[in-house]
């Protein structure tokens, strides 16, 4: 559940609570579109993953607060009711932007996702079996 970790991290959370993973745990169901359900899907689809996270983090802040485990900030947002909770939420998560090349840096670079996963791949490997040579 990346919502159960986004809402820990933020929510400032010590531990994870068996509260906490239920809230995680039962939210989810709530967010299966019908078009989900339509298509037979027991989960929501991972079209909507970043809003998906978001309300899962909120319900999981929620949580934390209510059971005393959340931060002072995070408790805050959490009295003020959901939509404002979820709006921090919102501007807490990390969005990623890829204007260049991760791989050369270079604007002008196309190299498709699955190439530079293969890239990675490749080097994870040659780190691994470095790291068993020299250990």
């Amino acid at each position: 559940f990346p919502g159960l970790a986004l809402g820990a991290h933020i929510g400032k959370t010590l531990t994870v609570t068996d509260n906490m993973l239920m809230a995680a745990a039962e939210i989810l169901p709530l967010l299966i579109s019908d078009k989900d359900v339509a298509a037979g899907l027991v989960y929501p689809s991972l079209e909507d993953i970043r809003s998906l996270s978001a309300e899962i983090a909120a319900a999981v802040i929620k949580t934390a607060a209510d059971d005393g485990h959340a931060g002072e900030e995070a408790a805050e947002q959490a009295a003020a009711g959901h939509e404002q909770l979820l709006e921090w939420v919102r501007k807490h998560m990390f969005t990623p932007t890829y204007s260049r090349c991760a791989a050369c840096h270079s604007p002008a670079c196309r190299l498709s996702l699955p190439t530079l996963h293969a890239t990675c791949m490749s080097i994870c490997v040659q780190l691994r079996s470095m790291l068993v040579a020299c250990c």
